[in-house]
């Protein structure tokens, strides 16, 4: 069931894949939970796409509908540490948390296990991708320190002077390998020569 919208990139990337899988696909007009819940336990959906405000409405109206799916994929916004437990806790292990941009397509999936070990992850890379996080100077940072990630694989849009593509977003990789992310580059505020993140303000 594509419960995002087919004018986002987000849902006609999904519609597409799907239709070269040829799976059987549910689609609506437009999201509301009820609406959403019915066709999924109507159909026996068994993956859904969302944006987590849909996960939430969904599971409020009647989580009992949502039995049938085994896989959540979460994209889009971030995901709220306190819904990624309340969908564990509801429905199990399904939820899956996604990050891609426009120019370089998906890049990092967050599987189940993932969210166990940190709810606030987005993950770790999935096979052909590369990426590395750079400082204001462009100098790579540690394992642990914040920065902007760059990204490139093999099906993104592509610059022949360079292929990396500037994502403006901040995030950092931890010791296992898993990614965070920490806002965008606009977001950032210099104080005194010092790099503060709304993120850890809050």
């Amino acid at each position: 069931y594509i419960a995002t919208p087919i004018y986002h990139g987000y849902g006609v990337a999904v519609l597409l894949m799907f239709i070269a899988m040829g799976y059987k696909m549910v689609v609506t007009r437009r999201f509301e939970a009820k609406t959403a819940c019915d066709r999924i336990q109507e159909h026996q959906v068994e993956v859904v796409t969302v944006v987590p405000l849909m996960i939430h409405k969904m599971l409020n109206h009647n989580a009992d509908d949502l039995k049938s799916l085994a896989c959540i994929a979460s994209g889009s916004a971030e995901l709220n540490p306190k819904l990624v437990k309340e969908t564990q806790s509801r429905l199990g292990d399904v939820l899956y948390n996604l990050y891609g941009t426009s120019e370089a397509g998906l890049n990092i999936i967050a599987s189940p296990e993932h969210l166990k070990y940190a709810a606030t992850t987005i993950g770790k890379k999935i096979n052909g991708v590369q990426l590395k996080i750079i400082d204001s100077n462009k100098h790579e940072v540690e394992v642990g320190k914040i920065g902007q990630f760059w990204i490139k694989n093999g099906w993104s849009m592509r610059n022949i002077d360079d292929p990396w593509i500037d994502t403006g977003d901040l995030g950092y990789q931890d010791h296992e390998g898993n990614y965070f992310l920490c806002g965008r580059v606009d977001d950032r505020i210099v104080s005194a020569g010092e790099n503060v993140y709304p993120f850890e303000v809050e």
